[in-house]
C-alpha cells in the first residue's frame, strides 16, 4: 500500500495595502505553480515556482502588499522573489503555525486593468512520497478562492526516472510526456 504523505496545503492567501482596505473585487489574482520533482540522496525535493499575476479592476485602489501563507510542515528553503520591476526581498514569518511570506511591489502599476507579478521560487523538501519505484504526489488546491480567477497547478516528472507516480485527487486536466497539468483544481 502506498503511503501517503501530508504535503503541500495552502492555506490561505491574505492581501494588505498600505492604506486603503481593499476588496476581493477590487481586483482579480491568477496563479502559477510549477514543481520539477528531483529525487537526492533519499530526499525527495522539488523546485517550485508561482507566478503570481494581480490585475487591478478599479482605477482608484491598487494592491501594494501580498502575502501567502503555506503550512508549517510546508518545509521550502533558498527562496527568492521578484516583480515586473526586479528583485524583492520577502520577509518570511513562521509562527509555529504557518509560513507567512510577505512581498510588497517594487512600484506597482496603476490604474484599471493593469496587471503586476509576482515570481516566487523556492525549494521544497519531502514534497511527493516514494514507495518502490511509485512517487505518490498531493496537488495542493487553494483556501481561499474569492479574488482567483485562474489556478494552474503543473508538476514537471524528472526526463530519465522510470517511476510511475500515483496521483489522488484532482485528476489532472492534461498529461503530456513528463508534464502533467491541472487547471483549477
Amino acid at each position: 500500500m502506498v503511503r501517503r504523505i501530508q504535503v503541500l496545503l495552502l492555506v490561505f492567501l491574505l492581501f494588505l495595502l498600505s492604506s486603503t482596505k481593499i476588496l476581493a473585487a477590487d481586483f482579480k489574482s491568477d496563479y502559477q505553480v510549477e514543481y520539477f520533482l528531483g529525487k537526492t540522496d533519499n530526499i525527495t525535493t522539488a523546485k517550485v515556482i508561482f507566478t503570481i499575476n494581480i490585475t487591478n479592476l478599479n482605477s482608484d485602489v491598487y494592491v501594494k502588499k501580498f502575502s501567502i501563507a503555506f503550512p508549517k510542515n510546508y518545509l521550502i528553503s533558498q527562496i527568492t522573489a521578484a516583480d515586473d520591476k526586479g528583485v524583492v526581498n520577502p520577509n518570511v514569518v513562521n509562527d509555529g503555525e504557518k509560513i507567512l511570506l510577505n512581498l510588497e511591489f517594487n512600484d506597482p502599476a496603476i490604474g484599471r486593468d493593469t496587471t503586476n507579478s509576482f515570481h516566487l521560487a523556492f525549494l521544497q523538501e519531502k514534497i511527493f512520497d516514494v514507495s518502490g519505484n511509485i512517487w505518490e504526489l498531493i496537488i495542493p488546491t487553494l483556501e481561499n478562492q474569492t479574488s482567483v480567477s485562474g489556478y494552474r497547478a503543473i508538476v514537471y516528472l524528472p526526463d530519465n526516472s522510470d517511476r510511475k507516480i500515483s496521483i489522488a485527487k484532482p485528476r489532472p486536466s492534461l498529461i503530456q510526456g513528463n508534464k502533467i497539468i491541472w487547471e483549477n483544481p
